[in-house]
């Protein structure tokens, strides 16, 4: 009863409920327009002999080719399946829902992104002994010749050093059904210095972005805690690995219901005109990982080396004056 799956028969997960064991694969089928996710049973303690008990779900092939690096985890009272999903968009999703062990379907109640960058992708997700569950994922990512649209120069692989490095460990919590993600605790260990900065209006002064340079504080490995009140601005922002003018690096701008992270557009759904924005940054070198709004949102980039202009941070807004409502930031510095 196996449907015709091709030949990118790959990524088995296997997991175990009640007793029993599972596993679940990504498997594409060519002829339909929808991707399944095969569920089978093991028929022996030593996994050597499976069941295919059927489809577990499907998705919708326009919406994502594939779910590669299938999991499924129990989370609270919901089982939550993430895959990464490589075309037309590389990314990797989560859906929240029920899984019928009797039938063994799973019902879909909600779907979402993990990292909204196409330089976060091949997560793999582990509990610890007390239930909680946590992802790291691959950076940067990769380009492919058989996208039509792939070409970036430098292509994201080129670089040795920093290729197929990891993301930084996440915690996942499910808050009302919507997925949560926190940096590890144990990130506080790679903190040395520290700054803490008052408040501060951000005012323009021309048709032109206003650039603040923070004077108390730089580097290319730090931790950045902010919090940003639009007020009257058309966008407001920060600016990391900038030069001594406050330019180049990666920018991060902020105009309301859409934030801007080194171009990768993320829809801030339920802002209201009024509501501040928490931004968490880290910074290494040429890889940043932002967390909006304690972790709705989360996007990782790696700095395209030519764009990397030095260790400053600056402050920008524009089309009227926004406000910085706090900002708090710490040096990191290798483990003992």
């Amino acid at each position: 009863g196996l449907p015709p799956f091709d030949k990118f028969w790959r990524d088995p997960f296997v997991f175990r409920t009640d007793g029993r064991t599972f596993l679940i694969a990504c498997a594409d089928l060519f002829d339909q327009h929808y991707v399944a996710v095969p569920i089978f049973e093991a028929k022996d303690s030593d996994l050597t002999d499976w069941d295919y008990k059927g489809i577990l779900f499907k998705v919708p092939k326009h919406r994502y080719r594939n779910l590669e690096v299938p999991e499924l985890h129990r989370l609270g009272e919901k089982w939550m399946f993430m895959a990464s999903t490589d075309a037309p968009t590389d990314r990797v999703v989560y859906f929240v829902g029920d899984l019928d062990l009797e039938k063994l379907t799973y019902s879909v109640e909600q779907e979402g992104v993990i990292d909204y960058s196409g330089q976060y992708y091949a997560q793999e997700s582990m509990h610890d002994e007390e239930g909680n569950l946590y992802q790291m994922a691959w950076i940067p990512g990769w380009d492919r010749e058989w996208l039509p649209y792939y070409m970036n120069e430098p292509l994201k692989n080129s670089d040795t050093l920093w290729n197929g490095c990891f993301s930084i460990p996440r915690k996942l919590t499910l808050v009302d059904g919507k997925l949560m993600q926190t940096p590890v605790e144990t990130m506080k260990q790679l903190r040395t210095a520290h700054f803490k900065f008052d408040a501060k209006e951000l005012p323009v002064s021309s048709a032109f972005t206003a650039i603040e340079v923070m004077d108390d504080f730089a580097g290319n490995q730090i931790e950045v805690k902010a919090s940003f009140d639009l007020h009257n601005a058309s966008f407001c922002g920060i600016n990391v690995l900038a030069d001594d003018t406050g330019k180049g690096g990666l920018p991060i701008v902020w105009s309301g219901d859409v934030l801007n992270v080194d171009g990768v557009k993320v829809r801030i759904e339920e802002w209201n005109l009024g509501d501040s924005i928490t931004l968490h940054l880290f910074v290494d070198k040429k890889v940043v990982e932002v967390f909006v709004n304690g972790g709705e949102y989360c996007v990782s980039r790696q700095v395209r080396e030519e764009n990397v202009k030095g260790s400053r941070i600056a402050l920008t807004s524009l089309g009227g004056t926004a406000r910085l409502v706090s900002l708090e930031a710490w040096q990191l510095g290798a483990l003992d």
